[in-house]
Formats: C-alpha cells, sequence, structure tokens
C-alpha cells in the first residue's frame, strides 16, 4: 500500500502526502504504541466563511476547522507500516495543522504539530 500524491511534509514521527483533497499519514515501522492518542487536523480556510454551518460557531470564530480523530476510525496497519487517509472539505484550504498527542512511557503529555502553508497551490 504506497502512499499516493504529492509529499508535503516529512518527519521523524510520520510522512504526509496530498493528492486531490485526500491526506494520507503514512509512519514507517508502525507499532501499536504508535497509534495510541489522537492525530490533530486542523484546516484553515481561505476564508473562514467557507466553513459550513453545520459545524459549531466557534470554528469559524477561531478561523479554522477541527478534524482531530483517532488512528482506529481512519487507519490501517499494513506490512508494518500505519496509514491514515482522510478527505478534506471542499472549500478552499491556506494551511494544514497536523500532528498526534500521546503520553510517553512516564506518563507526560506529548504533542508534534507542524504547520503546511498551501495558499500558494490555491488548493480547491
Amino acid at each position: 500500500a504506497a502512499a499516493a500524491g504529492e509529499p508535503l511534509f516529512r518527519s521523524a514521527a510520520f510522512d504526509l502526502h496530498l493528492a486531490g483533497r485526500t491526506l494520507t499519514w503514512v509512519m514507517e515501522s508502525c507499532r501499536p504504541e504508535d497509534i495510541q492518542g489522537r492525530f490533530l487536523l486542523e484546516v484553515v480556510p481561505a476564508d473562514p466563511d467557507d466553513i459550513p454551518d453545520y459545524y459549531p460557531e466557534d470554528n469559524r470564530e477561531r478561523g479554522r476547522l477541527s478534524l482531530d480523530f483517532r488512528f482506529g476510525e481512519y487507519g490501517v496497519r499494513f506490512d508494518g507500516r500505519c496509514l491514515i487517509r482522510r478527505a478534506l472539505p471542499d472549500f478552499p484550504i491556506r494551511a494544514l495543522r497536523v500532528g498526534r498527542r500521546w503520553r510517553d512511557e512516564a506518563g507526560e503529555r506529548r504533542r508534534e504539530l507542524a504547520t503546511i502553508d498551501l495558499s500558494a497551490a490555491q488548493r480547491r
């Protein structure tokens, strides 16, 4: 199961690819403990008014749409890798904030977060 699409981001924890309106996270050498906790996905629209009314009002007030999720909702383990696919909303997007939250072995909360600017690409 290869990641399709244009590479957007690379880190020690995961790679991120975009094909059309679908984001794919790829985690190599993925162990069960690597997928614990929540994955972070915030979409920053080109215009906050583009966020549909069926999302809570606080999304428009903050100027971004939070679509956080758990691995089990959108991910699969395959051949030692973890793959997560999420469709993006259908409005112009200026940036993405992606990452994950988890507790380390000592019980401390950890968080990784990266911001990816999509405004130059004028994605729809």
